[in-house]
């Protein structure tokens, strides 16, 4: 297992920065109780339990990532998103068209091109019939 002293002594280019080693150490001591952790009860029940402390960090901790993105998607569907059905799409550019991207093309008109573009594989896919709730491609 890595530890946070494993960098030190090392006084070449590879030395990460302190950024990285405080972020690193705050990591490696996340949901482990022996580093502090608080205790909660329920006023209902009377059960009490111990929470560890996290480290709250951007980026390198998955458990407080996770957490993050879980309380973020919370919010936009309670507070931010009307109540209506929402429908994300996500166009993912094949790697053969990435370079279009670099043309000077407003990004409407490049949209309005990679639909056109991939109009024709979907409908040879569908054999021209409705594709979705009565719609055509």
């Amino acid at each position: 297992m890595a530890s946070a002293g494993q960098f030190d002594g090392q006084a070449d280019h590879h030395t990460p920065k302190p950024y990285v080693r405080q972020a690193f150490r705050k990591y490696l001591e996340c949901g482990i109780f022996a580093h502090g952790f608080a205790r909660a009860w329920c006023d209902d029940c009377g059960h009490d339990y111990f929470v560890a402390y996290s480290c709250k960090g951007r980026g390198f901790c998955p458990s407080c990532n996770t957490r993050r993105m879980v309380e973020t998607a919370a919010h936009l569907t309670d507070h931010v998103f009307p109540r209506l059905p929402v429908r994300q799409w996500v166009l993912s550019v094949p790697k053969r068209l990435r370079c279009l991207q670099t043309l000077p093309i407003p990004p409407s008109q490049m949209l309005v091109l990679l639909l056109k573009w991939t109009k024709f594989p979907l409908r040879g896919l569908t054999h021209g019939k409705a594709v979705g709730r009565g719609s055509k491609v």
